[in-house]
Order: C-alpha cells, then structure tokens, then sequence
C-alpha cells in the first residue's frame, strides 16, 4: 500500500510538473523567446507538440497507405495527384487520404454504436464495424474513380466544340496564347479549365510545349493528345487553324461514331426484356403436355 502511494505520488507529481511547464506564467522563457518581443518580424519556430500541421504529419503516412489499399481494392491504380489535378480539386492527396481515412472512423464509430444499441454479440460486432469503415474507405474511392472518368467524358465531348473556336480564332489572326486565353475566359467548361490550368503553367516559366505534354498526361483523352500535338507544331509555322479544324472534325467523327454504338446498344437491351416475356409462358404452355404425358405413362 504504501508502495502504491509513493507510485502514485511520483507520477502525479511528474504530471504536474508537465502540466506547469506548458504554462506562460509558470515557465523561464529561453533567450529567441525573449528577443522574439522585440522583433516582431521574427517567425515563431518553437516546436508544437499538438496541432494541425502536426497531426497531418503524423496521420499522413497512415492515410495514404490505407487509401492506397483501397484503390487497389476496387482495381484503380492511377496516381492519386493525377486524379485530383485532372478534376481541379484544390486538396492535396494527403488531405483527401485523411479525410477519406476520417470518414473509415465515423463509419467505425457509428457501427459500433448502432451494434451497442441493438445488443448484437461480438463476432457480429467486429464484422459490422470492419465491414462499415471498409465501405467508408471504398466509397470515396469510387465516387472520386466515377467524377474522374465522367470529366474525362465530358472533355472529350467538349474538346471538338473549343477546337473550332480555336480553328476561327488562328484563322483570325490571332496568337495561339491569346486564343487559348480568349477560350479560358468565355466558357467554364472541363475543356476551358483545363486550359485555363495550361495558361498558368505557362505563366511559371514553361513552355508551351511542357505544358501541352502536362496537359496530355492528366487529362488522359486521347483527342487531347491529338490537339497538344497539333498545337505543339506552332513554333515550327504550321497553319494551326487548319489542322485544329481538322482534329475537330475528326473529334465530331468519333463522337457520332459513339453515339451510334450507345444507340445500338439500348435498341439491344431493349429485346432482352420482351424476350424473358415471350419465353416464360411460352416454356409454361409447352411444359404441361409434357407433363400430362408423363402423369399418363406413371399411371
């Protein structure tokens, strides 16, 4: 017992002392603490136990790695940083692992409340909670997979449109930059976004020509490919308003081409339901001669 209390009283005093020593009042302030008062341009590089920048650090490798196991999960295996740039998410891929990793632990928490309130027992318990935090971490995953192929879809259905102003505008004398620019500033589209993203490459210090292959790389279309490297030609004198008029129509081509085929498709799945239809009673209707035929030879 009295082993116990000295225990006791050593850490509590420990503990008291940690806690003391975090307070201003209590503390001897160091020396950059005290010439700090006096420069107040100064930045604060005092080490933080607790904070946000520092939770992130800590988190951050976790996160990543769990989001990781669920994108291979669901078969996705494209970059993370890509798919954020591609859709103009201002997060990094840290940021999105930890929030995604958060949602895994409200998913979590709530399975093990709702498992508490019905009284389910344990082995039941810890499927339901990992099967809720997994599920957690598979639905970002594919909501972000699904909003990454549908922008990439509405890029290539945008593309052929911007490529024909851009096809009037070279023809008009106009500049490729100032094309480009003007396409950025007059629409709001997936195709004007991204070009809006190019310009601002540019304006870094890139060349055009970086910045096309950029452009190539996160889009992932390949009728952006085609255009980036018409527009590459540009510093070799290559009339650009031909061959961009070119690529629209060729851009047009491909996308009726595809219209046609969803077409077909649905006109296809149409006849599977009317075909059940015809099928099930006339199977039934066929079935009860055969039936009575075998009641009669039993017999």
């Amino acid at each position: 017992m009295i082993r116990l209390l000295g225990l006791s009283a050593v850490l509590g005093t420990t503990g008291l002392s940690m806690l003391l020593a975090r307070a201003p009042w209590f503390r001897q302030p160091n020396l950059a603490a005290r010439l700090r008062v006096h420069t107040p341009g100064l930045p604060d590089r005092r080490p933080r136990i607790l904070g946000a920048r520092s939770f992130r650090d800590a988190l951050g490798p976790a996160a990543e790695h769990v989001g990781g196991w669920a994108a291979r999960a669901v078969g996705i295996n494209e970059d993370l940083s890509t798919r954020l740039e591609r859709l103009h998410r201002g997060a990094t891929p840290t940021q999105f692992r930890i929030a995604q990793l958060g949602h895994a632990v409200l998913g979590l928490l709530g399975a093990g409340a709702l498992a508490a309130v019905l009284g389910m027992p344990g082995g039941l318990t810890l499927l339901l909670i990992f099967a809720t935090s997994t599920l957690s971490l598979l639905v970002d995953e594919q909501r972000l997979a699904i909003a990454s192929q549908r922008w990439k879809r509405d890029l290539a259905i945008e593309l052929p449109m911007v490529e024909e102003q851009m096809a009037m505008l070279l023809d008009a004398g106009w500049s490729l930059g100032g094309s480009l620019q003007r396409i950025a500033d007059r629409s709001s589209g997936p195709a004007s976004q991204d070009i809006a993203r190019l310009l601002r490459s540019v304006r870094r210090g890139n060349t055009y020509r970086d910045a096309l292959r950029e452009w190539t790389v996160i889009a992932d279309v390949p009728a952006v490919g085609r255009l980036a490297a018409i527009l590459s030609l540009a510093e070799q004198g290559a009339d650009l308003g031909r061959l961009v008029s070119d690529e629209a129509q060729l851009g047009r081509e491909e996308r009726h081409r595809e219209l046609l085929a969803a077409v077909e498709r649905k006109g296809q799945q149409v006849w599977i339901p009317v075909t059940v239809a015809a099928l099930v009673p006339g199977c039934m209707l066929l079935s009860l001669p055969f039936l009575r035929a075998l009641s009669f030879f039993a017999s």
